[in-house]
């Protein structure tokens, strides 16, 4: 799921890099105060279903 260079204008890009910022920081403090031995697994696991889910192809209409 990768799109060329040059696809998104630069402007749009800073954009998305504000909002993913803002994102890191909060599930940044969230994990600090919310992560325990008991989460992690859990949350492997829901990475690894995630990762299969998105292996798999599916066809877009109308592409990118």
């Amino acid at each position: 799921m990768h799109i060329p260079d040059g696809f998104i204008p630069i402007a749009q890009c800073l954009v998305y890099y504000v909002i993913l910022i803002v994102a890191l920081y909060f599930s940044v403090k969230w994990a600090r105060s919310n992560l325990d031995e008991k989460r992690i697994p859990l949350l492997a696991v829901l990475a690894a279903g995630i990762f299969a889910i998105m292996s798999m192809n599916m066809p877009i209409p109308f592409g990118t």
